[in-house]
C-alpha cells in the first residue's frame, strides 16, 4: 500500500519516500500541528525559506506554493508517477542545475 498523509503505516524510513510523499506527510503534520492561518477561505502555511537576496528567497516560496498547489491538486487522482531520469537530466541541463546524487 502507498504512503498516504494521514494513514498510519507504521515505522516508514522518510529519506526512502517519492518527494511527493514527503511533502505530503510534512504537510499533513504542519495542518495536524495547527501552524497555518485561515483568511477568507484559503490556507496559509508558515514557512521559513532562504536565499542568496530577498529576490532569491521569494522566488523560492512561489515554487514552494506552486509545487504544494499542484500535488495537493492532484492527489485526488492517486498516486504519482517518478520522473524518469532522462527527463530529469534534461530539465538539469536546460536550467543549468546540478543534478541530485
Amino acid at each position: 500500500m502507498p504512503f498516504r498523509a494521514g494513514r498510519s503505516t507504521g515505522q516508514v524510513n522518510f529519506e526512502m519516500l517519492h518527494p511527493r510523499d514527503k511533502i505530503e506527510q510534512v504537510m499533513a503534520r504542519v495542518y495536524g500541528g495547527e501552524m497555518t492561518t485561515t483568511s477568507g477561505g484559503n490556507v496559509s502555511v508558515r514557512a521559513l525559506v532562504v536565499g542568496q537576496s530577498v529576490l532569491d528567497a521569494f522566488d523560492r516560496l512561489e515554487v514552494l506554493e506552486a509545487t504544494a498547489k499542484a500535488l495537493l491538486s492532484a492527489s485526488v487522482l492517486g498516486p504519482g508517477q517518478p520522473m524518469p531520469a532522462a527527463a530529469i537530466d534534461e530539465l538539469c541541463e536546460a536550467f543549468g542545475l546540478k543534478p541530485a546524487p
